[in-house]
């Protein structure tokens, strides 16, 4: 059995098993497959129209809404598409810690209008999207029956998206799962495909998807660092430094509504750790850059926090000095990324200490 009939399988048993399906979309080429193979299925199984979720965050690149906007549009789509008012993390814009997407306050700065068929207003009272807003939707808008969301993350993309794809327990036969609420459940039904696996079905089968991509690939962009996701987003910054070439229009909206689009736009590679020489070394540097980048207290209590707690981890699997020193110096530079990038939310640092956690009990064992 490959890949692409084991997919099929799971999406097929699940169908079976639950009395609503929702597809959630987001920008990437996976998402584009798991669209296709859900709306396949469904066919053959007389379950179409589909439902499809996505909770739009307006500071998108215009291929990404293209093809969302394609996706609502299908005539075998029943659009859930939320164009409502939500405060984001911004990792983009040092002169601000929260930006908030769609306000209506601001609406001649909106990178685009709202579309006809989407949901328009925040009904939730959750006011910023890492809140529950997905708990939420889930517990209003399908609270009546048992439901199935299908979503496109794949093991091989991350360490944290291996553990996270296969460390959870089973329904039934399949391997990834989880309960979002007391009725809804989310499935990863393409979580063992590879990115050729990815690509292949999408030319295999002729589907359109986000041209992002193809950009990208003439800027020899490595597949792990193709963001085609949010602009404002805490990896976004490597991305932002392309979109006035790519899309001048997006380009000039985006410098309304983040200080640092210019400043990143043409740096060399301004989050490249280098220790300048001034200092002892980057431990001394970033007790610099905690002070000089006027950080708030909430953001400097966490970093500290999360490198206590890596460096309490180290400590507890028995490194040796010369191992101690090179990963908790790995640390610090990201700590420093951190800083620099704005990553409020420590996405960078958790992902450093899961992959270190991870790779070095799997070397232990």
């Amino acid at each position: 059995m490959d890949v692409l009939e084991a997919a099929k399988k799971r999406i097929s048993f699940i169908m079976d098993e639950f009395e609503d399906i929702v597809v959630n979309v987001s920008w990437w080429k996976d998402s584009e497959v798991v669209f296709n193979l859900v709306k396949e299925v469904a066919r053959e199984k007389w379950r179409l129209p589909i439902k499809v979720l996505r909770i739009d965050q307006e500071i998108e690149r215009t291929s990404t809404y293209e093809t969302v906007k394609r996706q609502m549009s299908d005539k075998d789509v029943i659009p859930y598409w939320y164009q409502i008012p939500l405060w984001e993390e911004i990792a983009t814009d040092s002169s601000k810690r929260q930006e908030i997407c769609w306000d209506p306050k601001r609406e001649a700065d909106w990178i685009r209008k709202k579309e006809i068929n989407s949901i328009k207003d925040n009904t939730w009272l959750v006011e910023n999207r890492t809140d529950w807003i997905f708990e939420s939707i889930f517990k209003r808008d399908f609270k009546d029956k048992k439901t199935a969301v299908f979503t496109w993350v794949r093991a091989q993309e991350a360490v944290t998206r291996f553990l996270g794809c296969t460390s959870w327990r089973s329904y039934k036969w399949i391997t990834r799962w989880r309960r979002n609420t007391d009725n809804v459940c989310s499935f990863h039904p393409i979580y063992d495909w590879s990115f050729e696996d990815v690509r292949h079905y999408i030319f295999e089968n002729d589907l359109e998807y986000n041209k992002i991509y193809d950009y990208l690939f003439r800027y020899w962009t490595p597949y792990p660092k193709m963001r085609v996701s949010s602009l404002f987003h805490e990896t976004a910054y490597e991305s932002l430094k392309k979109v006035q070439e790519i899309d001048l229009n997006l380009y000039n909206k985006l410098i309304k509504r983040l200080n640092w689009v210019i400043a990143l736009n043409q740096s060399e590679d301004v989050f490249n750790v280098k220790v300048p020489s001034f200092f002892k070394n980057n431990v001394d540097y970033f007790n610099y850059l905690i002070v000089a980048f006027g950080i708030d207290e909430k953001f400097k209590k966490d970093l500290i926090k999360h490198l206590t707690y890596i460096d309490e981890t180290m400590i507890s699997m028995g490194l040796n000095d010369e191992e101690y020193s090179k990963f908790m110096g790995k640390a610090v530079d990201v700590a420093i990324k951190s800083i620099i990038c704005n990553d409020t939310c420590l996405t960078k640092l958790t992902q450093f200490s899961r992959r270190f956690i991870f790779e070095n009990k799997w070397k232990r064992w």
